[in-house]
């Protein structure tokens, strides 16, 4: 890229994109919400848990939770049931907050 002159994204912005689009696969049911939630995870460990990743993470913890049968301490409305249209909901709140 830099032969042909042009600019790299910076690493926050790169993240904040590929973060979207992940957000907008959960959306349109090309990824599952719980892969998702897996790799939004990663992402924010890779930006030290930045504000608005840290959503990921606390659905993360609480999917494992969820999956040994315990209460999910980290995001405490999230049920076996109802875990998919919460991470949905949290998928648009996340594309709202990072495209603003």
């Amino acid at each position: 890229m830099r032969e042909l002159q042009i600019s790299e994204p910076d690493s926050a912005a790169a993240l904040k994109a590929y973060g979207v689009d992940l957000a907008t696969k959960i959306l349109d049911g090309s990824l599952g919400p719980e892969a998702g939630v897996r790799m939004l995870y990663q992402l924010c460990k890779k930006t030290n848990y930045e504000a608005p990743f840290t959503v990921w993470c606390e659905l993360d913890d609480a999917l494992d939770d969820i999956k040994a049968g315990s209460y999910p301490n980290c995001y405490e409305k999230a049920t076996a049931e109802n875990f998919g249209d919460i991470v949905k909901k949290e998928a648009r709140k996340f594309i709202e907050r990072v495209s603003s």
